[in-house]
């Protein structure tokens, strides 16, 4: 029987990472094993994650009261962050496991961490490759992530693991048949902040709106409180086809995902989100960032339309076109469907992370 501490976000508050976290965390109790956590998610949503504020500091300290929990297992499997403060939060929990013998595996959900190695300095490239490095293995999302572990890790001790789509998301094979392309109904769900996107999206729908056509959003996620009176002031100005829903628990997800037609997510970075899975899984086109996180899954004008980030101006022209010729893609939805029941279950991605368990 596999014994497994899991340290990294869960909910709340909500985050791709945290959601992920709490399901690996629900299928591995269904399995032989037996899963203790430590939970390390801030308790306030803010767009700039990984900086240094003393309150952070104590909070991470307070965790730390429990790494106790290492000498009862046998692998330590930890959700690690892209930013120099990032990694420093579990640097006990590292140097701790590799001490004590432990089996450690690094799970990165992100495309910022090569990035944020280059640029750092020298004392923090050092310690970047010290405690990411008493990891035995790393795993990635996608093919497209691996650059960014290849500075602490041989190739053999990279993984790519598929992120996967809860089950209770995905759509029937009826829903999928009968979802209505004949008008564009778009959808963003993720947090409504500046890296993905959000600004520039409303820039378009507005840009749109002077063009007369006035096209049905709906807005889920976090706002962070610096920004939210600024984006909610945006989206009201925008008038009552363009509403903000909210935090959606998983039936209002799925409910949101099946009731559109059209999934947005213009990010400046991403690894593989779920959102993009979910939004595929119920059978929607899609509009997102080309970024590396997502090659190999979406193929421009056969799944997906791939934008520039930071472009309000590509958005619009993507969501013109689409509006224009909206059954048009109601194919590229089924296909999305098709790819995602086949390719992206909870099953796969269980039987990938013990057969990478049981390699180590």
């Amino acid at each position: 029987m596999k014994k497994i501490l899991m340290i990294g976000p869960f909910s709340k508050p909500v985050t791709g990472v945290s959601l992920a976290n709490d399901k690996i965390l629900e299928l591995c109790l269904t399995k032989n094993c037996v899963i203790k956590t430590i939970n390390t998610s801030y308790f306030s949503f803010k767009e700039k994650s990984g900086g240094f504020s003393f309150t952070k500091v104590f909070f991470y300290l307070k965790s730390h009261l429990k790494l106790y929990k290492i000498l009862n297992v046998s692998y330590v499997y930890i959700t690690i962050g892209q930013t120099f403060f990032g990694i420093l939060k579990y640097g006990f929990a590292l140097i701790l496991s590799r001490l004590l013998g432990k089996k450690i595996i690094v799970h990165l959900h992100g495309n910022e961490l090569g990035k944020n190695y280059i640029n750092a300095s020298s004392i923090q490239k050092y310690i970047f490759r010290k405690l990411i490095g008493c990891a035995d293995i790393g795993i990635v999302l996608s093919e497209g992530l691996k650059y960014n572990l290849s500075f602490f890790f041989k190739e053999k001790q990279i993984y790519v693991l598929n992120n996967f789509i809860d089950y209770k998301i995905l759509g029937t094979e009826e829903e999928i048949k009968n979802k209505n392309f004949n008008t564009l109904k778009l959808l963003f769900l993720s947090n409504l902040m500046t890296e993905k996107g959000i600004f520039e999206l409303l820039e378009a729908i507005k840009d749109l709106q002077n063009e007369n056509i006035f096209i049905p959003v709906e807005f889920y996620g976090n706002i962070d409180v610096v920004n939210k009176d600024l984006i909610l002031k945006k989206i009201k100005k925008l008038g009552k086809n363009v509403t903000y829903k909210g935090i959606a628990n998983k039936l209002e997800k799925r409910r949101a995902f099946i009731r559109n037609n059209v999934f947005i997510l213009p990010s400046y970075n991403e690894g593989m989100p779920l959102s993009v899975l979910e939004a595929m899984g119920t059978g929607n086109m899609l509009i997102v960032s080309d970024l590396d996180g997502l090659k190999g899954v979406l193929k421009n004008n056969l799944n997906a339309i791939l934008i520039s980030s930071r472009s309000s101006r590509e958005i619009k022209d993507a969501l013109k076109e689409v509006s224009e010729n909206t059954s048009y893609f109601k194919k590229n939805g089924k296909e999305n469907y098709i790819k995602v029941k086949n390719e992206f279950t909870e099953n796969q991605f269980i039987s990938g992370l013990e057969k990478i368990f049981n390699q180590i």
